[in-house]
C-alpha cells in the first residue's frame, strides 16, 4: 500500500518548511510518497525543492502555473500513485504514528470507503485544540480537510470543483454517499492543522461558497434548515471576530470544544 500526502504552495517557503520538517519521518519510506506542488514561486522554494528531491526518493515535485489552489490539488493527484491521499496545506503538519497509520488505511483496501476522517490538532501560537470527528454532517466538514484520507477511486471519479476558491473541499465531501464515509474519532490526532487559515481569514467568501454548494445539493426543508444553520454560525463568527482578538476567539473555542466532548 502507498499513501500520498499532496502539498501545494507558492511564495510561501516558510511555512513549506514546517511541513516539510514533519514529513521528515516519511522520507525514503516506500509506503509513502510526497506530492509537492509549487505554483511558479518567485522565492527561493523551487530551488530548496530540488535540493530536498535530491536527497530524498519519494519526493514528486512539479513547479507550473495554475489557476488556483483547487486547479493544483487535483493536478497533485493526478501525479500521485497511492491507494489513499491527504491533502497537507503548507503550514500544516503530520503527526500520525506512520506503522498505526499504515495498518489503519489497510483496514480500508478492497473496500467501498471514499474518505476516512480523523482527529487533528487545531494550533495557534503554542496553544492547541483536539478536534475529534463525531458525524457525518450536512453543513459543515466532519474534520479538517488535513486530516481526511480519500481513496484513490473516489479521486480519480471527482475532482476538485474548480467554481470555488475556498469551500471546493466541502463540495467533493458532500460527493461521496454518506454510507462511504468512515468518521475515527477514537484515535491520536494525525495532524496539527492552523487555525487562521485561508477559509478563516476569508469568511464572508467561505460561507457565501458553502450557501452556494447546499443549495444546489439540497431541496426542500433539509435545505432550509441547513441554510439557516449556516447564517447563524456565520453570523456569530463576525460577532467574535469584531469584540474579541484573535487569541480570545481561540480560547473560547477550545473552552466549546472541551464543552461538548
Amino acid at each position: 500500500m502507498l499513501i500520498s500526502i499532496i502539498t501545494v504552495a507558492k511564495n510561501d517557503l516558510v511555512r513549506l518548511k514546517k511541513t516539510i520538517s514533519s514529513l521528515n519521518y516519511i522520507y525514503n519510506d516506500i509506503n509513502f510518497e510526497h506530492v509537492i506542488i509549487d505554483g511558479s514561486s518567485i522565492d527561493n522554494t523551487l530551488p530548496f525543492l530540488k535540493n530536498l528531491k535530491r536527497k530524498n526518493n519519494n519526493i514528486i515535485i512539479d513547479n507550473s502555473l495554475d489557476v488556483g489552489i483547487y486547479d493544483a490539488m487535483n493536478r497533485g493527484y493526478e501525479l500521485s500513485s497511492g491507494d489513499f491521499m491527504i491533502f497537507l496545506n503548507a503550514g500544516d503538519k503530520l503527526i500520525a504514528n506512520k506503522k498505526h497509520l499504515i495498518n489503519t488505511l489497510k483496514k480500508f483496501m478492497k473496500t467501498d470507503i471514499n474518505i476516512i476522517c480523523f482527529p487533528f490538532k487545531h494550533e495557534l501560537s503554542g496553544q492547541s485544540i483536539l478536534r475529534c470527528p463525531k458525524l457525518k454532517n450536512k453543513d459543515k466538514l466532519p474534520t479538517s480537510h488535513q486530516a481526511m484520507f480519500f481513496s484513490n477511486s473516489f479521486l480519480e471519479n471527482n475532482k476538485y470543483s474548480l467554481d470555488y476558491k475556498i469551500a471546493s473541499d466541502f463540495d467533493l465531501y458532500l460527493r461521496s454517499d454518506r454510507k462511504n464515509i468512515s468518521i475515527i474519532s477514537e484515535y491520536e490526532p494525525i495532524s496539527v492543522v492552523e487555525f487562521d487559515g485561508v477559509a478563516t481569514k476569508n469568511s464572508n467568501i467561505s460561507y457565501n461558497e458553502y450557501k452556494k454548494i447546499i443549495s444546489k445539493r439540497y431541496i426542500g426543508f433539509p435545505k432550509f434548515f441547513i441554510l439557516i444553520k449556516i447564517n447563524v454560525k456565520f453570523v456569530l463568527i463576525i460577532l467574535l471576530k469584531k469584540i474579541f482578538t484573535k487569541n480570545i476567539n481561540f480560547r473560547i473555542r477550545k473552552f466549546l470544544t472541551n464543552l461538548v466532548t
